[in-house]
């Protein structure tokens, strides 16, 4: 699984491939672009998995990640992407989903990630985890 964390040594994100071994609360990335096998210790409290989505712009969705949108009005309207079951909160009995979504601050709007993946309304702006 791809992910990204913060490095213990210097707080900066890295992305690579999480593991832990012995002690629980000791983790450890393998970078995604490496040309050896080298481990880097993050702090397991900002550990994001990647989504499996990309923004036009090449910037990947990460779980945790801070995202925003325009409404019509041209207000910005907050969410964080999330990792778990959703479901519409137009209609209670609607199915439920597990999978990454954006679980925006108004409940009015879609919450499926692939939907907001594919328009250019959307912008990352920072992360939970910083």
């Amino acid at each position: 699984m791809l992910a990204k964390g913060k490095r213990k040594d210097n707080g900066k994100w890295i992305t690579g491939y999480p593991f832990t071994y012995g002690i629980e609360d000791e983790w450890y990335f393998v970078p995604e672009f490496t040309n050896k096998l080298k481990t880097v210790p993050v702090e397991k409290k900002t550990i994001c998995r990647y989504t499996g989505e990309m923004l036009s712009d090449g910037r990947r969705l990460h779980e945790y990640d801070k995202v925003e949108v325009k409404d019509t009005n041209g207000n910005k309207i907050s969410g964080i992407i999330r990792f778990g079951t959703y479901q519409s909160c137009f209609d209670s009995t609607a199915t439920a989903h597990i999978g990454f979504f954006v679980d925006w601050q108004d409940c009015y709007w879609r919450k499926d990630l692939g939907y907001w993946v594919n328009s250019d309304r959307l912008e990352i702006v920072g992360s939970t985890k910083d």
